[in-house]
């Protein structure tokens, strides 16, 4: 027969009971006790004797009188000695006396301690615990008409916990941060009874927040977190006797055990614009009721940071802005400017800006604007945001005095942004002198920005202004497509990148003019080359106006080159655009193409197209004309577009070009001739919907630790983004080796979900799933 040997272990605990030994010592009750149960808390005997078996010292058989002394009894940590009690029997308090020793001078009599006899426990409290920080107890035995025997000798005292603080911080700190303290506390001799430990924050009312400069400011940090059940308080309390001041931080620990040490945290968050340079002064402290309040050392944390001015000037009403640092304006008319100034936010470690002020120099148009337009001796008007006019400022930063509009901005915190604004009126009368122009300077600057702290400021922007009007035509073209039912229209750009269109299907094409000068154009033509792989489908404007005096032209000539339509003359607009003697342009409204597949070219013929700067009381301005036009067609993409492999996608090009052919000039007047011509092109993706096989995330791997033997979970999420059902869709898995009995293997496999394996290799840890077909 064979047997399952069974290994039990079993664990014994042996409990043994004995009789307390002396002294038995109390330091958090604060008592030594000696119960005589052996002689090891008596230092000396004269004709007594520690009787252990009975618990007692008595008399020597046959001796009147003899005496005890104890050992040295010296507390760990106290304030004062409270009392000494004695326990046993004798026939008068005669025949116990009782004498203090100083062990810490060659056991000399103590004075006022001497000889005391024992009616009750004697007081110890006019002891000083500074002078006696030890003692020994002398007992004198008398015989009376019984044998004194003492059976018990107690002392008390005061028992004192001994706390440290320790604590830390960082030295320095990006304003808006936070900011972690560190605050390790220890026990030492005693338990500590009802410890609190507090923290007041701090708080530039304390003084522990100090700035490098006054501004009347309050960036004091906020409480976050703290630890170990950290509270905080926003109004002074009292908890466990230990009054705790507003706007602190504060743990009850109750009754903490000798000897512990242990770390309390708490997190403040800083104030994003705080000035650089301020420091955070912190103190912790900690109180218990038998023990002395403590206080840690002073941390210290700087917040660094700086502040990020900008200025922009910009020009409003009356100033017409035609290109980069091209402003023209009209003398006699009314100039407003704009200015915006900011302390930018580009995250934390920012500065507030104080004493801030914008400034606007008017130096330049003394003599050029109307010095009364806003009141006698003032010339401007319009000023927002509180802003004056000073005929005489002088800036901050000193030197000559000029007149401006000023803004005394005051404080702007990260992120914060002023707008201001004002208007001149030019001089007509007498007349500016032609061409001219003015340079109008706005400023910023701060107390903290400018020299010597920093050179950040005074910083300036300027705006030149021209007359007069710069009347040569002007005009923005562009060409686009239509994909995603977005029909934007912008120049040198694809609108719809990712966009496509599939063969067989159509889409439309836009053309756009924009008149961004000061002249209305006149006479503009359009021409658009049908691409290759496209037929034409249809042409049409969208504007009333449009439909009803512009035109639309077709060609059905195939020229080889995109820029080289067949010839037109304008001047046989509206009613043709072929030169006389050609036959290439056909009116679409007029004689629409029998087959719209044999269209090459479309052109579009548009009278006028007024400035987008001025209104209808311009005497150029075209009565009825658009500032912006656009016009469309649409085109049928070949069946055939993607052979020979319909995987590869495909682009069709297409350029539009621009024609102006006469200009209206602002101050009215016949029609001027001019020759103005741009292109743009515009790429249009040829595709088929194709599948976009792709995993969601990550795989997972659950348990993400294994210490023994146990299953392991890999999960994974496959997803078709694509556009086109994705056919017959297989998962290839593979999984890891591992050292199993100091040999490399592949981890068994166990199953898998779903379950449609195709093919399985335990070999290689790798096996084949069919998904069937995923959709997008």
């Amino acid at each position: 027969m064979r047997f399952l040997p069974i290994a039990l272990t079993i664990w014994f605990l042996a409990q043994t009971s004995w009789v307390f030994s002396a002294p038995l010592i109390d330091n958090n009750g604060g008592t030594w006790l000696d119960a005589y149960n052996d002689n090891l808390g008596t230092s000396a005997v004269q004709q007594t004797v520690v009787d252990g078996a009975s618990g007692v010292v008595r008399l020597i058989s046959g001796q009147s009188s003899g005496s005890f002394t104890t050992v040295r009894i010296k507390p760990t940590s106290f304030n004062a000695w409270k009392r000494l009690n004695l326990e046993g029997t004798w026939s008068a308090a005669s025949d116990v006396q009782v004498s203090l020793l100083d062990p810490a001078n060659a056991d000399a009599p103590i004075v006022g301690f001497q000889n005391i006899p024992y009616t009750g426990p004697i007081d110890l409290t006019s002891l000083s615990a500074t002078t006696y920080t030890e003692i020994k107890v002398l007992v004198t035995l008398t015989a009376g008409s019984v044998s004194p025997a003492v059976t018990a000798t107690t002392v008390e005292w005061n028992p004192i916990s001994l706390l440290l603080l320790d604590k830390k911080a960082v030295p320095e700190v990006v304003a808006g941060q936070l900011v972690n303290y560190r605050v390790r506390y220890s026990t030492s001799f005693v338990e500590a009874k009802d410890l609190v430990v507090w923290d007041r924050l701090p708080n530039t009312a304390q003084g522990t927040v100090t700035y490098p400069q006054d501004f009347g400011q309050n960036d004091n940090p906020t409480f976050v977190s703290a630890t170990s059940g950290g509270q905080y308080t926003a109004s002074a309390i009292t908890v466990k006797g230990v009054n705790i001041p507003a706007n602190s931080v504060y743990w009850d620990l109750g009754t903490v055990a000798e000897g512990t040490t242990d770390t309390l945290t708490f997190t403040l968050k800083t104030l994003n614009g705080t000035l650089d340079g301020t420091t955070m002064d912190n103190q912790t402290h900690a109180d218990a009721a038998n023990a002395a309040a403590v206080d840690s050392i002073t941390t210290q944390t700087v917040i660094r940071s700086v502040p990020d001015p900008s200025l922009d000037k910009q020009a409003g009403t009356g100033i017409f802005v035609v290109g980069k640092d091209e402003n023209y304006t009209i003398p006699g008319t009314v100039n407003c400017f704009k200015i915006r100034a900011k302390n930018s936010y580009l995250g934390e470690g920012r500065e507030t800006m104080y004493e801030t002020v914008v400034y606007d120099d008017l130096t330049d148009l003394v003599g050029k604007m109307d010095p009364n337009y806003g009141g006698a001796g003032i010339p401007a008007t319009s000023i927002n945001a509180g802003g004056t006019y000073v005929a005489s400022y002088t800036p901050p930063t000193g030197g000559p005095a000029f007149p401006a509009v000023v803004w005394n901005v005051g404080k702007m915190e990260p992120g914060a942004i002023f707008n201001g604004s004002f208007c001149v009126k030019l001089l007509d009368s007498p007349p500016l002198i032609s061409p001219g122009q003015y340079e109008n300077i706005a400023w910023l600057d701060s107390a903290r920005t400018r020299p010597s702290l920093r050179t950040l400021t005074p910083l300036r922007d300027d705006l030149i202004v021209k007359w007069p009007l710069d009347v040569s035509p002007r005009g923005s073209f562009a060409k686009g497509d239509n994909l995603v039912n977005n029909f934007t229209i912008n120049a040198g750009i694809d609108e719809d990148p990712l966009a496509h269109v599939k063969p067989g299907g159509s889409f439309p094409y836009g053309l756009r003019v924009t008149n961004n000068g000061f002249s209305a154009l006149n006479d503009i033509v359009l021409l658009d080359k049908i691409p290759v792989n496209t037929t034409f489908k249809s042409a049409w404007f969208e504007d009333p106006w449009l439909q009803a005096n512009a035109k639309i032209f077709y060609s059905t000539t195939d020229t080889a080159d995109w820029d080289t339509p067949p010839d037109i003359d304008v001047t046989q607009a509206p009613t043709d655009l072929d030169p006389v003697g050609n036959t290439d342009w056909n009116d679409y409204a007029a004689s629409p193409s029998a087959d719209p597949s044999l269209v090459k070219w479309v052109a579009y013929y548009i009278p006028a197209v007024n400035s987008t700067f001025f209104d209808n009381t311009s005497a150029g301005w075209i009565a009825g004309a658009p500032q912006s036009v656009r016009v469309y067609f649409d085109v049928n993409v070949s069946t055939t577009a993607l052979d020979p492999d319909p995987c590869v996608d495909q682009f069709l090009m297409n350029r539009g070009l621009f024609r102006c052919f006469g200009f209206t000039p602002l101050n009215g007047g016949a029609a001027q001739a001019t020759t103005l011509s741009a292109h743009d092109d515009e790429p249009t993706r040829v595709a088929i919907d194709k599948p976009v096989l792709e995993f969601l995330q990550r795989g997972i791997v659950s348990p993400n630790l294994i210490t023994n033997s146990q299953n392991l979970t890999y999960t994974a999420a496959i997803k078709n983004t694509g556009e086109a059902m994705a056919p017959n869709v297989e998962a290839i898995v593979t999984w890891p080796q591992a050292p199993v009995n100091g040999f490399s293997q592949f981890l068994s496999f166990i199953s898998v979900s779903p379950s449609n394996i195709t093919s399985f290799d335990p070999n290689t840890g790798s096996l084949t799933l069919s998904l069937g077909n995923l959709a997008p």
